[in-house]
């Protein structure tokens, strides 16, 4: 039976161990609790650092409860991102996605960024940064057994450092809880139109093991989803696999565990362990018809392993908290190519070491002091073989970075209704790249083996921040602040072949992007806190951005430049109603002009244009029902929730030189809006549900993002998930 956490010390970072729905994200399940509304100001964050009131956080953000998440059958970040107000999620398949904050992230990883640069979104699990070199590697986390979800909007960089240029999302699981057995699980199984089967197992399990000291915790998923995208091969020269159906299947598995120790009512200290693994084939990308990306090419067999060791100590002191965060996390790619030979084989190794000191609260002057040290050891060994034209090359890159931070962040209550904040962070990166390798074309081999190159990259990020709460229930805020990513290293493979097919000589380092947002918001309950009000302005001007060029297509040769400017203004809200006591209605939205300043030199794009693959808007909504029956011991419950996002725009940018195509570079990917309408229905008691859903019930098969490579089957775009059905058992003791 799940009751509320009881505990002899309560972390300072997580003391709600059924945190409600935050307010700025009230779009995506508020109506799982009917008295979410009456007790906005209950809510409990921790993305300033420290506890805060949601309503009294003047930042734009919003939090999903883990409670929630497994209420709706969330099962990945997917199922729920898009309803927090600017931000874009795309899953592009081979166990990636794309996320977008105001507009800014993707190129084809989890957390947006992509295999040239720092991904431009932060993420943290727990209290653990995932920032890497050249790669975004981030564990598949599942939906399942988490406290909550965080999702910051613009830049944070005073707090959150190097790549949370767009935003940050943080998510946090679940601690073990002293004293209580508890244990829970998961299960479904459904049809996917045009696909297969997918099924899908989730545990958790809570055991005491000393009365208030130590407690463990394990939680694990196992999930099966079949593709529905066909490969076709019509090319006579790869003649490897003529017909494979439900190419783009995906299988992932993770387990979780967390050790806790508490011995004395001001020391706690939690170990986790988490690892990941997951198989992927093909991607979710197709054409019209159906086919996949790789029709014209090769199928690309994606594995990735993840192991996570962390350790997080918190000690109380009198007037202040020190709170230390350890972690070590490998992250393992294998990506193998059917149809010719290719393989690419990526290692990540990430040590991090934050130290920070926390005020107590109740004082006229709260303040955030802390320090971090990260070491990153990234390498990638990638073998390309096309026999027929006796053509092999074999590449290895190793990068190092050791970067460190300072980082401080003050308010002081001028008055009792008006705060006013300042933050700054110093960062510093050093970085080295070593590469070899070989190319041998007609039985002639080239060695490769250029010098050693090292880099310094750092930057000063401050905050300003003044809020007013002249009233309960209403809160008006003002921020300027300042995102970063950190500089990056050139490859000697691109600076050799820019130089020698296009004439161009490319840096060998890439300089610092930075981004200073400028927004204003508030914070709103009105009629008797019937009605929840989170509306945000802003404009964000990002400079010296960090381009991948093409400067030729026949050869392909690209490489990294800093060059011109992105300025983005839109406007941001989300709204909840509740109807009546079973009933509540929620929806949320973003308006987003993101246009470049200059124009590209290929004529790619012109200034004025909006950012390639991003929409100017997005709007999602749902209702929620939940009626006591039999006396209350269950209750009816049923939600239906639609998420509309404009289409996006990318462009044509490269093609397979050894295969006709349709498209031709800078030829536009005009994509179109999509609209997906999920539904779901169930009777729920304490301890069991049953549950049927139904995903994508108008079955969106709208052009997303278009692939930049042309085939001569046309161009590619990702696409949702069909329709697909299914039932959902949950069991919880």
């Amino acid at each position: 039976m799940r009751t509320e956490s009881v505990t002899v010390h309560k972390r300072p970072a997580k003391r709600l161990s059924n945190v409600l729905l935050g307010m700025a994200s009230a779009t995506a399940m508020l109506g799982t609790s009917t008295a979410a509304l009456a007790q906005i100001d209950e809510i409990v964050i921790t993305a300033t650092k420290r506890e805060t009131s949601l309503l009294e956080t003047p930042l734009a953000v919003a939090a999903f409860s883990g409670e929630d998440l497994e209420d709706i059958g969330a099962n990945n970040l997917g199922d729920f991102l898009q309803f927090a107000p600017g931000v874009t999620f795309q899953n592009v398949g081979n166990g990636r996605n794309d996320i977008f904050i105001r507009n800014i992230g993707g190129q084809g990883d989890t957390a947006g960024g992509g295999t040239f640069t720092q991904a431009p979104i932060g993420y943290y699990i727990d209290e653990v940064p995932f920032t890497s070199l050249g790669r975004s590697p981030l564990p598949d986390i599942r939906a399942w057994d988490l406290e909550r979800v965080e999702v910051l909007r613009g830049p944070q960089g005073t707090l959150y450092g190097a790549s949370s240029l767009g935003g940050t999302i943080r998510i946090l699981t679940n601690d073990p809880v002293h004293n209580e057995l508890q244990a829970k699980g998961d299960f479904f199984g459904s049809l996917t139109k045009d696909g297969g089967e997918n099924y899908g197992a989730k545990m958790a399990l809570n055991v005491p093991l000393i009365d208030d000291k130590l407690s463990l915790r394990v939680a694990g998923t196992q999930e099966e989803y079949s593709g529905w995208i066909d490969r076709i091969l019509d090319l006579s020269a790869f003649p490897a696999v003529l017909d494979d159906d439900e190419l783009n299947e995906f299988d992932t598995a993770t387990v979780r565990g967390k050790l806790r120790f508490t011995p004395t009512k001001n020391v706690d200290l939690v170990l986790t362990y988490a690892h990941t693994e997951s198989r992927a084939i093909g991607s979710n990308v197709a054409n019209d018809a159906g086919e996949a990306l790789e029709s014209q090419l090769a199928v690309a067999v994606d594995e990735f392993n993840t192991n996570l060791y962390a350790a997080d100590l918190t000690v109380d002191f009198e007037g202040f908290t020190l709170e230390s965060a350890t972690s070590y996390y490998l992250w393992a790619q294998d990506n193998t190519t059917r149809g010719f030979i290719a393989l690419v084989d990526s290692n990540v190794n990430i040590f991090n070491q934050e130290i920070r000191l926390v005020s107590s609260d109740d004082q006229r002057f709260d303040w955030v002091l802390g320090g971090i040290y990260s070491k990153n050891d990234t390498d990638q060994m990638t073998v390309f073989d096309i026999p027929a034209l006796l053509f092999t090359t074999s590449t290895v890159a190793e990068r190092e970075s050791q970067a460190f931070a300072v980082y401080g962040e003050g308010t002081y209550a001028v008055t009792d209704t008006f705060d006013m904040t300042f933050g700054l962070r110093f960062f510093e990166d050093q970085q080295e790249l070593v590469e070899n390798g070989f190319t041998t074309i007609f039985f002639v081999t080239t060695p490769l083996d250029p010098p050693r190159k090292n880099s310094k990259f750092n930057d000063l990020s401050p905050k300003f921040n003044f809020a007013w709460k002249p009233v309960d229930n209403q809160l008006y805020y003002a921020t300027v602040s300042k995102g970063f990513r950190s500089g990056t290293l050139q490859t000697q493979g691109n600076i050799d072949s820019a130089l020698a097919n296009a004439g161009v000589v490319l840096p060998e380092s890439i300089d610092e992007e930075v981004a200073w947002n400028f927004e204003a918001g508030t914070k709103l309950q009105l009629f008797d806190e019937r009605l929840t009000l989170d509306l945000t302005g802003y404009h964000i001007r990002y400079s010296n951005i960090q381009n991948l060029l093409i400067f030729s297509f026949a050869p392909l040769t690209a490489g990294l430049v800093n060059s011109g400017s992105i300025h983005a203004t839109g406007f941001e809200f989300a709204t909840a109603l509740r109807i009546s006591e079973s009933l509540n209605a929620t929806v949320s939205g973003n308006y987003n002009q993101t246009e470049f300043q200059e124009t590209d030199a290929l004529g790619l794009f012109t200034a004025g244009d909006q950012v390639l693959n991003t929409p100017k808007y997005t709007v999602a909504g749902a209702l929620d029902f939940n009626q006591p029956i039999f006396g209350g011991n269950w209750s009816l419950v049923g939600r239906t929730s639609v998420e509309v996002v404009g289409k996006r725009t990318g462009v044509v940018t490269a093609f397979p030189t050894f295969a006709p195509f349709t498209p031709v570079p800078g030829d536009p990917l005009v994509g179109e809006t999509s609209v997906r309408v999920n539904l779901r229905a169930g009777i729920q008691h304490e301890n069991v549900g049953f549950h049927f859903f139904a995903e994508n019930v108008n079955n969106d098969d709208s052009r997303q993002v278009g692939s930049p490579v042309g085939t001569a089957r046309g161009v590619n775009f990702s696409r949702y998930r069909p329709r697909t059905v299914g039932i959902n058992v949950k069991l919880n003791y």
